[in-house]
């Protein structure tokens, strides 16, 4: 019997692709272009931050038309996120470690694609290289009505074994559907 490919991987294997030395240097000439252009590290993560989120916002119409994933709880969110939104979007997939209260999680990341040709210079601690991946998980989190913290734990730029993301949700919005009583 025949494996049947995986949803991500199909979707993967369908859609276009940018080489990932050409994303990762275009990534990393962005960053540098913020680091020359602000006036701190600080604002270089803000600024990443909320391109991210920018994107993230945008992104998730896209991934839910073309990914049947179900996002109503919150362990089916982060596993989409992790299986099937980085593997269309980065060609890598995550683990995710819940949290014990399930109103936070952990996206693990062995692999990066965008940090492969990345060292980070000595007095460039606070920089959150990947801090645009934060606001894209927010913005997209955003649209499925999660209110969300999503900040980088730890980093191999930073010397760490793996990246990790930690997920809070602040809160969810819940529509209520209301029948009109004259129906």
């Amino acid at each position: 019997m025949a494996r049947q490919p995986r949803q991500a991987e199909t979707v993967w294997n369908q859609s276009e692709k940018v080489n990932a030395e050409l994303f990762a240097f275009t990534y990393g000439a962005l960053v540098v272009k913020l680091i020359k252009e602000l006036e701190s590290l600080t604002k270089v993560n803000e600024t990443l931050e909320q391109m991210g989120y920018n994107i993230g916002v945008r992104l998730i119409d896209d991934f839910l038309s073309k990914n049947d994933v179900n996002c109503e709880e919150l362990k089916d969110t982060a596993d989409a996120i992790a299986k099937h939104g980085f593997k269309v979007y980065l060609g890598i997939t995550c683990d995710v470690v819940m949290g014990d209260d399930q109103k936070e999680f952990s996206l693990i990341m062995t692999d990066n694609p965008m940090t492969e040709y990345v060292e980070m210079r000595e007095g460039y601690g606070e920089l959150c290289y990947c801090n645009i991946i934060c606001g894209v998980i927010r913005g997209a989190l955003q649209m499925l009505k999660y209110e969300s913290k999503v900040s980088i734990v730890r980093d191999t730029l930073k010397n760490d074994d793996c990246t990790e993301i930690k997920v809070t949700i602040l809160s969810r919005k819940v529509d209520e559907y209301e029948p009109d009583e004259g129906a």
